[in-house]
């Protein structure tokens, strides 16, 4: 999972080991790196005979790279490229099937973990925006009900993103509610006087 989600599918033993063993020494550290790979070669290769080169796991001088096989397909890349794609043609329904990729946290059996935190974040981030971009259309063809439901799904994930709450308040002024517009700016208006 770690040489998933690095740069090329590689890293340096020692940046490995300060990732996933921080607390052991270089040495200590080094046995359970060579434990891993055994155990990982195993089970991606259980037929292949002791001491021959693995085809998914390659040493190159302190280097291990993960080689994927051919049309192999990451879900968390797959997402991220889609919905770029989506966003830039402002089609909802591209979109809409883009945002279905997500299929929530990244490797959350990992979150505690410093290397995983930067990418989860982002995709996180990326999965509102494309929320945003989608009401916003919504809210543009007047489908007003599908331009609301898509604000709420971004505000139960972050009750104060404003753009979500401001593409709201224009829904609700749209529908003459703007009752329902008033209690959003004040939830954001709550916000800073707690946080200012």
């Amino acid at each position: 999972r770690y040489l998933l989600l690095q740069p090329g599918r590689k890293a340096g033993k020692e940046t490995i080991i300060e990732a996933l063993w921080p607390e052991h020494d270089y040495e200590s550290g080094n046995n359970l790196l060579h434990q891993a790979t055994s155990s990982l070669r195993r089970i991606l290769e259980p037929d292949l005979p002791e001491k021959f080169p693995s085809r998914y796991l390659e040493y190159e001088g302190e280097r291990l790279f993960l080689r994927l096989p051919p049309g192999s397909l990451i879900d968390f890349e797959q997402f991220e490229t889609n919905l770029h794609a989506a966003m830039s043609s402002r089609k909802a329904d591209l979109i809409q099937e883009a945002l279905r990729l997500y299929t929530g946290d990244l490797l959350p059996q990992d979150q505690f973990f410093d290397w995983t935190a930067e990418l989860r974040t982002h995709l996180s981030e990326l999965y509102m925006e494309g929320l945003v971009t989608l009401a916003t259309l919504y809210l543009e063809q007047e489908d007003y009900a599908d331009a609301l439901d898509r604000v709420n799904q971004v505000m139960r994930l972050d009750p104060w993103n404003e753009e979500a709450a401001l593409i709201g308040m224009k829904t609700y002024l749209q529908l003459g509610s703007a009752p329902h517009a008033l209690r959003l700016y004040n939830h954001l208006q709550c916000r800073y006087r707690i946080f200012p």
